[in-house]
């Protein structure tokens, strides 16, 4: 069906009642899809399967730039130019042919399978279903099939504290399907559900300031045993003995580099000073006396850490319970939940007054603007 309109008198209707097919329109520059779907003729490269053809072959050149000529080219060049190709390909293997009559006709059938919110997802629900379309599935979805949603159809609509609202009121993808008072008292409903529910945010937010005034003390004092237990470490005998071998490893390596740089060393030369420096190292922090040594300040340290981070974690318990933190936790959870709940009610009775079929929606897409 096409709903009367004034862009229907310059329309090149061919077809009217055409399902599933592309037509070409009267005046021979315009394609038709589903009588519906009014397109232009798509260039060269935005057809779907020129587009992919090309895909696969710059794919394919790709990798065999970067494997077949990279010992004849400069590594970095056979792999920048293969890796560019390959990425080039890859995109037009995997871009949406949104200019192309017979791509959209396509992916259309699934769209009109799957709904608005699949379609709204996918970025095309202003391109594949027409207003009128939009607005029957959209309620449908809404009212009488939340299931296949992703979440309960309040949230979707409004859940922008975790950014996975689906649908945006203001998009004029949603907006147009709704009249005007339909869209002011969508808007105003999730204005105060968006208003109600992060009244349990601030109160959260003031609970854990509350928490962490409580705790500042302990936590200052957590962290200054931290730092005495590594400062404890650190000047252990063996740790001091263990880091004073990695200055002179770390100071041969240099002068052998060194050495090498002015060509006292020849390649080979330098490479068995280095393996002498690093053996000499492992042998040295093998030693039974200091391994031995090494291993019980770091058990020690640990131990230490352990307790700091135990007697702070038994602090903060006891602070929760002061402020019986995880019962006005609770009442948040469940508050939160309720109001939830309500408005996810109220939406959906305000749903069910739309009228579903609204004849002065176009059931029609002019795409060829674009």
């Amino acid at each position: 069906m096409i709903v009367s309109s004034p862009l229907c008198s310059h329309l090149p209707l061919a077809v009217t009642d055409v399902v599933d097919r592309v037509e070409l329109g009267m005046d021979h520059e315009t394609w038709i899809v589903d009588g519906k779907i009014w397109m232009k003729e798509p260039s060269w490269i935005d057809k779907v399967s020129n587009g992919k053809a090309l895909g696969v072959f710059l794919t394919i050149v790709g990798v065999a730039g970067m494997t077949c000529f990279f010992p004849a080219l400069a590594p970095a060049t056979a792999v920048i130019g293969g890796g560019f190709t390959t990425a080039t390909g890859i995109y037009f293997l995997t871009t949406d042919y949104l200019k192309d009559p017979d791509y959209i006709e396509e992916v259309r059938k699934v769209d009109l399978h799957e709904g608005c919110a699949y379609a709204y997802k996918k970025d095309r629900a202003g391109i594949t279903l027409t207003p009128y379309e939009r607005r029957v599935r959209f309620l449908e979805e809404m009212i009488d099939h939340p299931e296949i949603l992703s979440d309960l159809p309040i949230l979707i609509l409004a859940d922008l504290y975790q950014l996975a609202d689906l649908y945006q009121l203001t998009d004029p993808v949603m907006a147009e399907i709704f009249i005007v008072d339909e869209f002011h008292v969508l808007s105003r409903l999730k204005r105060d559900f968006i208003q109600q529910r992060s009244e349990f945010k601030v109160w959260q937010e003031q609970l854990e300031r509350e928490l962490a005034s409580l705790m500042a003390p302990y936590t200052l004092a957590r962290d200054s045993a931290l730092v005495c237990a590594d400062n404890l470490y650190h000047q252990n005998d063996h740790v001091i003995s263990r880091k004073n071998l990695e200055k002179e490893r770390e100071a041969s390596l240099q002068k052998i580099e060194e050495a090498y740089q002015q060509q006292i060393l020849s390649l080979q030369e330098r490479d068995t000073r280095i393996e002498e420096a690093y053996a000499y190292y492992h042998a040295s922090v093998s030693d039974p006396l200091l391994k031995t040594g090494l291993d019980l300040a770091e058990w020690t340290l640990t131990q230490m850490q352990m307790e700091i981070e135990a007697t702070y974690a038994y602090q903060v318990e006891l602070c929760k319970q002061s402020i019986q933190y995880y019962t006005r936790i609770e009442e948040f959870k469940t508050g939160k939940e309720s109001v939830i709940d309500y408005f996810n009610g109220e939406l959906t009775t305000l749903l069910s007054t739309f009228p579903l079929n609204l004849t002065v929606l176009p059931d029609f897409l002019d795409l060829r603007s674009l």
